[in-house]
C-alpha cells in the first residue's frame, strides 16, 4: 500500500507470499479484521510509518510467518483478539509511541524469538497468552503498561 492508500479487509484470506500486506510511509487507512494470513517468508502484516491514521488489526489469524505483525515508526496501532501460530516472532514493534496489544494468542513450537518484542515503544500489553518462544515479552528501551498476560513454556 503506497502513500495515501486505503485498505479495509474483512474475512479475507492471503497466503504464500513474501509479505501479506505491506503499508509504506504515509499510508492512508489500514483496517484488517476477521482475516487469515498463512505462510509468509517475512510478515503477515508489515507497517512502515509514519501513518496518516491509526492502523487496526483485529480478530485475525496468522500462521507460519517470520513475523506475524511488524510495525515501525508510527504513532499508534491497535492489535486485538488475534491468533498468531508457528511464527518465529509474533508481534514486533519499533518506535511506536502508543501501541494497544490486547487479548492476542501467540503460540509456537519454534522457540527462536520472543512472542512480543517492543523496541523504543510504549502502550498497553494486556490479556495476551504467549507460549513456545525464547521470551514471552522482550523490551528494549520500552516502557509499556503490562498486565494480566499469561506467559508459559518460553
Amino acid at each position: 500500500m503506497e502513500a495515501g492508500g486505503t485498505v479495509f479487509l474483512n474475512k479475507f484470506n492471503i497466503s504464500n507470499a513474501s509479505t501479506g500486506i505491506e503499508a509504506k510511509a504515509n499510508f492512508g487507512f489500514l483496517y484488517v479484521t476477521d482475516s487469515d494470513f498463512d505462510n509468509f517468508i517475512n510478515a503477515g502484516i508489515q507497517i512502515n510509518g509514519p501513518e496518516a491514521t491509526i492502523p487496526y488489526v483485529l480478530n485475525s489469524n496468522f500462521s507460519n510467518t517470520n513475523y506475524g505483525i511488524s510495525a515501525t515508526n508510527i504513532d499508534e496501532i491497535v492489535i486485538k483478539y488475534n491468533s498468531i501460530v508457528e511464527s518465529e516472532l509474533g508481534i514486533y514493534l519499533s518506535n511506536v509511541t502508543n501501541a494497544t496489544i490486547i487479548n492476542n494468542a501467540i503460540t509456537s513450537s519454534l522457540k527462536s524469538m520472543p512472542g512480543i518484542f517492543l523496541e523504543s515503544s510504549n502502550g498497553d500489553l494486556r490479556g495476551n497468552t504467549i507460549s513456545g518462544h525464547t521470551n514471552g515479552i522482550h523490551l528494549g528501551n520500552s516502557s509499556p503498561d503490562i498486565g494480566d498476560n499469561t506467559i508459559t513454556d518460553n
